[in-house]
């Protein structure tokens, strides 16, 4: 048997791309990685999800401090130490994919009684017509008796939207399935601005923007995670009520949404403390302030939400 000793060694490889001298998995000179790309279809499919998801032991080292140690992610990624875990852009775009897609499946509304109400209020407008006109009449769409009065949108805008209360009101799914879909870009478009609302309240933090970015990030992703995990436990709930699984799990579902709607604020409470390392008296003025600011603009984004749907349905 050949000894170790008289073993030939492994001829350094050279880079397919550059044809550089290889030192390590990835080439210093282009930076492409070592790697036979020419095999078998399933080894290609499994590591494309591994690399989407990042399917590794990063998960695994992420998802632990995502839920249960707040603000240690974001610090962890400001002072660079970053490879092992998950990015927070990866992580937010995958948990937030699967947020907004139960989201959808747990949010289908009957809309046969608002069709009703609907066809009922199309009559009381036909006979509202039928009536001498007088300058106290209100001003109603084509085919319902919903008013619409904005005065600085143009005569023309106004024709627009009247028109397109009419076609949702001919089929009020067509506005749900529209407001799910944009709702996903709309809230991509709050992140950047709920970093802009810490970066004012902690001015003097000396942090750049990105600083601000990463933690808005995280808690997103917590808050769309632990949303997830609050509808699976609301459907063991029903399952349990419906007696397809034991009571005592029913129960214990319950306890366990009660337990994550108080972790939630005190999660929240706790990351922003932990990665600006302020006083308490300071960190739960700014956590208050950051709390009104934000559920202000939650507020107008559902307004624009439902104008964008209406105006694209």
């Amino acid at each position: 048997m050949e000894s170790a000793e008289e073993a030939p060694e492994r001829a350094p490889s050279s880079c397919a791309n550059c044809r550089a001298l290889m030192v390590g998995e990835y080439c210093h000179q282009c930076g492409q990685r070592d790697r036979e790309m020419v095999r078998g279809a399933f080894s290609m499919m499994w590591e494309a999800i591994a690399e989407m998801f990042e399917f590794d032991s990063r998960v695994r080292r992420t998802l632990g401090p995502l839920f249960f140690k707040p603000g240690y992610l974001s610090s962890e990624w400001v002072v660079g130490r970053r490879a092992s875990y998950v990015s927070p852009v990866r992580l937010y775009l995958f948990v937030s994919i699967v947020f907004f897609i139960v989201l959808s499946a747990v949010t289908q509304f009957d809309t046969t009684e608002l069709r009703q109400q609907l066809a009922t209020a199309g009559e009381q407008r036909t006979d509202i017509l039928d009536a001498p006109a007088d300058e106290t009449r209100p001003a109603f769409t084509e085919r319902t008796n919903i008013q619409v009065n904005i005065p600085w949108l143009s005569e023309d805008a106004q024709t627009e939207l009247k028109r397109r209360i009419d076609v949702v009101a001919e089929d009020p799914d067509l506005l749900l399935r529209q407001a799910r879909t944009l709702a996903p870009q709309l809230m991509f478009v709050l992140l950047p601005l709920f970093a802009l609302i810490l970066k004012v309240l902690y001015l003097f933090a000396r942090r750049y923007y990105v600083e601000h970015l990463v933690l808005a990030l995280h808690t997103h992703t917590f808050m769309f995670a632990s949303f997830v995990v609050l509808f699976a436990l609301s459907g063991v709930r029903g399952w349990a009520t419906a007696m397809y699984i034991p009571a005592w799990a029913g129960t214990l579902a319950f306890s366990l949404m009660v337990a994550i709607w108080v972790w939630i604020p005190i999660y929240l409470f706790i990351a922003q403390k932990r990665f600006y390392a302020q006083g308490w008296f300071f960190t739960t003025v700014k956590y208050l302030l950051t709390g009104v600011i934000y559920f202000m603009m939650m507020n107008f984004a559902l307004v624009a939400l439902m104008l964008l749907s209406l105006a694209t349905a």
